[in-house]
């Protein structure tokens, strides 16, 4: 929309009025539309008709092997077993998207939201669940979670525009989102059992350990406050973190056997790390004291790495 504005009163001078028709493609991470406005008045935006993702396959070395043949989807998130895979669907190119379960096996898919505004899904352990963040039909945004196979409602975990899921444990008792209602993001969790929430630590994008003994996460860098790197701490009773990217990170996710945890680089390199939390708190230990990592660089990525289900 544009609407006619005067600079020196401060004030709209008439109606506004559509410029383009098509819904515009959005930023989810940052809720903004993709436009701009030039000083003469052009304007270029960018059509979520015409920009439809879609998701691919790759070896650790980058080569391309296949691809979902579903064009629209974006926000992957694998099951454990490598069988459903949970994304947020615009298949009919207006710009609203839903949580669809894509069935690898008998390639179907099943929408389970219906609010139009869904995003970031993750599955439960044993896929019969997914969370993700959406909008009520008065569009009040919440967590929510939702059986994969489209039986029964959406039922909402809490309400907030700032709350997005992120993992669920391996034993299914708690869901680590973050929060960033109220400034720089927080973990928080979730409690089945309890039915109830409490903080973790400061962070972002976190994954359980196969184990779920640790936590994976962005984290605030230590070179300035704009850069963040991926840090890893025990779970229950966030205390001491290992800092386990070097040179800046994101989006990390663990392997299926827990031995290698991946991210994105601040170049946006795939890399992934050695791993040996089954020492526990001596593997612990040994890297507080400064034990050298082992770091990858498996190939250049511009996309967005969700989650590792395979083990190879």
């Amino acid at each position: 929309m544009a609407q006619p504005f005067d600079l020196e009163r401060l004030q709209t001078t008439g109606p506004a009025e559509p410029v383009a028709q098509q819904e515009l493609d959005q930023d989810p991470a940052f809720w903004r539309a993709g436009f701009s406005v030039s000083g003469n008045g052009v304007v270029v935006f960018q059509s979520a008709s015409e920009n439809v993702s879609r998701l691919r396959w790759f070896d650790r070395t980058g080569k391309e092997l296949d691809e979902v043949p579903t064009p629209g989807y974006r926000d992957p998130a694998l099951s454990r077993n490598g069988a459903l895979l949970a994304v947020s669907s615009d298949e009919a190119g207006n710009g609203k998207r839903y949580i669809h379960i894509y069935d690898f096996a008998r390639g179907t898919s099943t929408r389970v939201s219906d609010g139009g505004a869904e995003m970031f899904p993750v599955l439960s352990p044993d896929g019969r669940s997914v969370g993700y963040f959406g909008r009520d039909s008065k569009g009040s945004p919440h967590m929510y979670t939702a059986a994969t196979d489209g039986s029964g409602k959406p039922e909402p975990l809490s309400e907030g525009i700032g709350l997005l899921v992120n993992d669920w444990s391996p034993d299914e008792h708690y869901l680590v989102y973050m929060n960033f209602q109220n400034g720089p993001p927080e973990l928080e969790f979730y409690d089945f059992r309890k039915h109830s929430h409490s903080a973790y630590t400061s962070g972002a994008e976190a994954q359980f350990s196969p184990d779920g003994k640790w936590l994976a996460f962005t984290g605030a860098g230590s070179r300035s406050y704009a850069d963040t790197d991926i840090f890893v701490a025990q779970f229950p009773g966030a205390g001491a973190r290992v800092q386990i990217s070097n040179r800046g990170g994101a989006q990390a996710r663990w392997r299926a056997d827990g031995k290698e945890l991946f991210y994105i680089s601040g170049d946006k390199k795939l890399m992934a790390v050695s791993m040996d939390t089954a020492q526990g708190r001596r593997w612990f230990r040994m890297c507080c004291f400064r034990r050298a990592l082992s770091r990858r660089v498996l190939f250049c990525s511009n996309m967005r790495l969700r989650r590792t289900a395979s083990a190879s």
